[in-house]
């Protein structure tokens, strides 16, 4: 599936590098809400994780429409109504982080489209969001993402990345595609 289809899928221009970076950058995207948020500060205390992208702001993505100050939120953003807006944030070359308090996976999770506008699943949306930046920064090793989940099974990362290869493969996406998201991309347990 080529750029030029996920833009049309969500009539959205593609922006140039430029008009991706802002001030104070946007270093991670939370979905979910809640107490994962104010767990927040123990994903910014992992070590290895450099202080540039622990220290950025965070795009909060929720399931519901509400009002949460924090200055270390620069949005909240529906995936329901702002699918648009959200995709476009993969090609931000300053978002490294993805942190998901996702718990259940829905039982058609596999015939999920990454295509839907917003994909159902949380595993849909990932994909979705891994695609847009692997075309985007065109394949760009360089440019993976490090993906945290709050659960407390100690297998839950590699059990959804496996999810996401195969949704991947359902999708009929590049081999190249996959490639990436087994070598460019971190999936890992973080037991808030």
């Amino acid at each position: 599936m080529p750029t030029e289809l996920l833009q049309n899928l969500y009539n959205a221009e593609m922006p140039s590098a430029d008009q991706v970076s802002i001030p104070t950058p946007e270093t991670i995207m939370q979905f979910g809400t809640g107490s994962l948020f104010r767990k927040l500060h123990k994903v910014r205390a992992i070590q290895g994780v450099p202080a540039d992208i622990k220290n950025g702001r965070v795009i909060l993505i929720s399931a519901v429409a509400f009002k949460f100050y924090d200055p270390a939120i620069s949005r909240i953003l529906s995936a329901q109504h702002k699918w648009k807006e959200i995709i476009l944030c993969a090609c931000n070359p300053q978002l490294n982080i993805i942190i998901s308090n996702n718990k259940t996976l829905h039982k058609n999770v596999l015939k999920d489209k990454i295509t839907s506008n917003p994909p159902f699943s949380f595993p849909g949306k990932l994909l979705a969001l891994l695609f847009m930046r692997y075309n985007f920064f065109a394949g760009d090793i360089k440019k993976g993402m490090t993906i945290f989940f709050s659960n407390k099974e100690n297998d839950y990362a590699a059990t959804m990345e496996a999810i996401t290869l195969e949704l991947a493969h359902l999708n009929n996406l590049a081999p190249g595609f996959l490639d990436w998201i087994e070598n460019a991309n971190h999936f890992y347990n973080i037991d808030f």
